[in-house]
């Protein structure tokens, strides 16, 4: 069984991103978990792949979610091994504490804390580990360098980010749609904390250096993505368009003429994307490894 809630390690959390995470942005991502498990599950399996936890390992898992990445850790370092599952968002760990109930885990627990200012473990940790959970830091550099703290002499770093926003059509042709229908909407700002922060391969390069880290190395990853779930409809893939990402933040502002018209274009979009297995969009994301 997983341990207790714990907040006894976490350091003070900022509004920004805590605030967020903890009200309906983190219900909804808790409500939508298997269609986000479904979406980046083969990425985050790729990058567990190259992190190749062993048993009796420590692990930290940042940015842990709904869990589905730490009860894969916890299985892959068994006997002997811990996960620790970290995040900054109440719904999310709610999810992940039940589902690691009904697996019956041991040596897994999970922290509510932002893991970029976590000030201790019980020990070192032989790998952090993340699935698109570190580009959120509001200082990646002083992130990276707690991280490494917490690490062992010569642990791993492994984490997948995602890729050029332009390779990554599931995110790109949703907001060229938005910006048809929403007139004041900002550009994306270059490096901010967010799905993109990491979209160059010389910044990651260049906060991981900064953060102390050796042995960078930066992988690509391309796949198409499922949206709206394993063998989605179209129905289903628009809802989740409209309920994860971009077009939900645009709509909790404004009123449902805009709903009914960003439905209907999504709509068309998900139908030239939809196929025998479901509604896919091209990915492209980096799987980075380091050490400590």
């Amino acid at each position: 069984m997983p341990d207790a809630p714990e907040k006894a390690f976490s350091a003070a959390k900022g509004p920004g991103q805590a605030d967020l995470w903890a009200g309906k942005t983190g219900e909804t991502w808790a409500a939508f978990h298997p269609e986000l498990d479904a979406m980046v599950g083969p990425l985050g399996r790729a990058a567990m792949d190259a992190a190749d936890p062993q048993p009796g390992e420590r692990v930290l898992d940042v940015g842990c979610g709904a869990g589905e990445t730490a009860l894969e850790l916890a299985r892959r370092v068994r006997p002997g091994g811990t996960v620790t599952g970290v995040d900054v968002s109440p719904p999310l760990l709610a999810v992940a504490r039940a589902r690691a109930d009904a697996a019956d885990l041991s040596g897994i627990r999970f922290l509510e804390a932002d893991a970029g200012t976590l000030a201790a473990t019980d020990a070192p940790v032989d790998l952090v580990y993340s699935r698109l959970g570190v580009m959120f830091f509001s200082d990646p550099a002083a992130g990276f360098a707690n991280l490494r703290r917490l690490m062992r002499t010569g642990g791993r770093l492994v984490f997948a980010c995602w890729g050029p926003r332009a390779e990554n059509a599931w995110a790109a042709l949703p907001v060229e749609i938005l910006r048809r229908h929403v007139h004041d909407l900002e550009p994306p700002v270059p490096r901010a904390p967010g799905p993109f922060a990491f979209e160059e391969r010389d910044h990651i390069a260049s906060v991981l250096e900064e953060a102390g880290y050796a042995d960078v190395e930066i992988a690509r990853w391309a796949s198409p993505v499922a949206i709206g779930g394993w063998d989605a409809s179209v129905e289903e893939a628009v809802r989740f368009f409209l309920s994860v990402g971009p077009a939900a933040a645009a709509l909790r502002d404004r009123g449902p003429g805009l709903r009914a018209a960003l439905a209907r274009d999504l709509d068309g979009l998900a139908r030239a994307h939809a196929g025998p297995s479901g509604v896919r969009f091209p990915a492209s994301a980096f799987i980075v490894t380091a050490k400590a």
